[in-house]
């Protein structure tokens, strides 16, 4: 089967050169959100060296053509109101690169607060 590896990153000034497999690779990437396909063939692997830590790397997606996507956005212990503060241009971006069809948000009381204790 065969897959695809992309990279997942945000936004660089100019064009920046990667290393993928041992091969130079130049990208612009120049959107809030990048999906940079680095290779597509039936491998497994890819190694992948970025020269510069102002690149936002969020990831490498595999990826085949067909099938179940699970993309994992997780919030653990939290209320939900966190998720107020992610910039909505930044989620548009991701869901304009990526077609969803069931989008879940899953989050909830995972803060213990223990009561005072009570002698009796």
């Amino acid at each position: 089967m065969r897959s695809r590896r992309s990279l997942l990153c945000g936004p660089y000034s100019k064009e920046i050169n990667i290393n993928v497999n041992s091969k130079r690779f130049p990208i612009h990437p120049d959107k809030i959100f990048n999906r940079i396909v680095l290779s597509a063939n039936g491998s497994n692997k890819v190694a992948v060296g970025i020269g510069s830590s102002q690149l936002p790397v969020y990831g490498i997606s595999f990826e085949s053509e067909h099938g179940v996507f699970v993309d994992n956005f997780s919030f653990r212990g939290i209320t939900g109101i966190e998720l107020a503060r992610i910039d909505s241009a930044f989620l548009s971006a991701i869901a304009a690169e990526n077609a969803y069809d069931l989008i879940i948000f899953q989050y909830g009381v995972n803060l213990f607060v223990p009561a005072k204790r009570r002698e009796f």
